[in-house]
């Protein structure tokens, strides 16, 4: 027998006829208004799934956002918030939603009337980037360190100099722990013995903690810094008793814990250092003591106290000099990236990847013009991304150079930014998107001789080349 509920004097009697009270029951089930937009307008769609606004109460709702081309998602705004895409939500009132689209590449300069450039660029936690450099426009002396905090979009936040009356040149720029910033290269002040290296400590905002000069009698460049569990390693070289690769151990509060050279009767240079798995690092640069002949690229694992555990060297008949070395992306080996040279085959960009002890060969690559490679990393295809300069092809004399390897080391796009005067790209680093931004600087664009440049890309390593007014 079919039975539904009536409630008559507080008493409930059992009835016929079921589906009415069902019905009505379902009728009183309120329904709430879902509406999408984006921002701006033009750059992307909202689909929802299920489709069908309005929905009843405790509906689920998942929204895809899905950016057209040169645009890419970036975050939700209105009724919800958060980064995540897609997202679900469960439907208890109207709801507006905005997802908001950001360019996918941009180009910026920053500087003054004076020369301006980059050496060094990070990613910070906030998805902006800290850059690091030098400046004639700003600051106290000939040249200062020059820090520039960027947002996600590549507009400057703010800047700092540091330096004295002289000479100062930050090569290299890493976060730490406490939310802060260390900066690593030169200065030749009053106070130092010639050029010192001078490490610089910052809090979050570019507010100075301290600076330390480090060297001897003749002259001291720092190239490169790492932080490791008792301090920062700064790898660069030293005059003192000939040209050699000198690697200083300091404390978090810049006090020294010692000291190494490496190398032979001719010339060693440290250009760029890189942790290694279970501890110590390995340093890059090179030599002119060892290897084939001339000028050779060096790579130097030592452990955690400076001692070399081995060292390798990498080229021919050219001058090979490695300026940037990365971990490979997989975790076994080490990809390098610089410049061979010779004089009758002009500059070509000089790679080499190696296994965990060292092991690999070198090779050059070019158009048979002149390249170079500043930098380098490892993405997640266990592939290689330089970035350098190159005057084979692009608008100018010499541009930006921005070439992509494959796992096995084919190369699989090139791309050219720039103007139709000097651009030089020094630094590189992946987005939080899957594109690039290189940093160094212009002679095309800008508002001094040399401008601090630095262009966003996405995956594909296309971009803007003409910076925003």
């Amino acid at each position: 027998m079919k039975r539904s509920f009536r409630i008559q004097h507080g008493v409930v009697l059992l009835l016929a006829f079921p589906c009415i009270l069902l019905l009505t029951s379902c009728d009183n089930v309120p329904s709430y208004a879902l509406t999408t937009a984006v921002s701006p307008a033009g750059t992307g769609t909202v689909t929802a799934d299920p489709p069908d606004s309005p929905y009843p109460s405790g509906t689920e709702v998942q929204l895809t956002a899905t950016a057209l081309a040169g645009f890419v998602f970036d975050h939700w705004e209105g009724d919800l918030d958060g980064t995540a895409n897609p997202v679900s939500l469960t439907m208890a009132g109207s709801v507006t939603v905005t997802a908001v689209f950001l360019p996918d590449s941009w180009a910026k300069t920053f500087g003054g009337t004076g020369s301006d450039e980059a050496f060094s660029i990070q990613n910070t936690p906030d998805g902006g980037y800290i850059v690091a450099g030098l400046t004639y426009s700003f600051g106290a002396g000939a040249s200062d360190m020059y820090l520039v905090k960027l947002n996600s979009q590549g507009e400057q936040e703010w800047y700092r100099t540091f330096g004295g009356s002289g000479a100062e040149s930050a090569n290299a720029v890493r976060l730490t722990a406490d939310g802060g910033y260390i900066l690593a290269g030169y200065t030749n002040s009053p106070g130092s013995a010639g050029y010192d290296f001078y490490a610089v400590k910052t809090d979050g905002t570019g507010g100075l903690q301290w600076a330390k000069t480090y060297g001897g009698a003749g002259d001291d460049y720092a190239n490169d810094i790492l932080v490791v569990s008792g301090g920062y390693f700064i790898l660069g070289s030293t005059s003192t008793g000939g040209t050699d690769m000198l690697l200083m151990m300091i404390g978090f509060a810049g006090n020294v814990l010692g000291s190494k050279t490496y190398g032979g009767a001719g010339a060693e240079v440290g250009e760029s250092i890189a942790p290694v798995t279970g501890g110590g690092c390995v340093l890059a640069g090179w030599t002119t003591s060892f290897g084939a002949g001339g000028v050779d690229a060096y790579l130097v694992k030592v452990d955690n106290g400076g001692e070399v555990v081995w060292s390798k060297t990498y080229g021919g008949t050219k001058s090979e000099y490695t300026y940037a070395v990365a971990p490979r992306h997989s975790g076994f080996g080490y990809v390098l990236g610089g410049t061979a040279n010779s004089a009758t085959q002009g500059d070509e960009i000089f790679f080499a990847v190696t296994d965990n002890d060292g092991n690999g060969v070198g090779a050059p690559f070019g158009w048979n013009k002149y390249e170079h490679a500043r930098d380098v990393i490892s993405v997640s295809d266990n592939g290689s991304v330089f970035a350098g300069d190159t005057n084979s092809f692009g608008a100018g004399s010499k541009d930006f150079c921005l070439v992509k390897l494959s796992s096995t080391s084919g190369r699989e796009w090139e791309k050219a930014f720039g103007g139709t005067k000097d651009d030089g790209a020094q630094a590189l680093v992946q987005a939080p998107d899957g594109g690039f931004v290189l940093a160094g600087y212009t002679e095309s664009f800008g508002a001094g001789g040399r401008d601090m440049y630095v262009v966003k890309t996405n995956a594909n390593g296309d971009a803007v080349s003409v910076p925003e007014d």
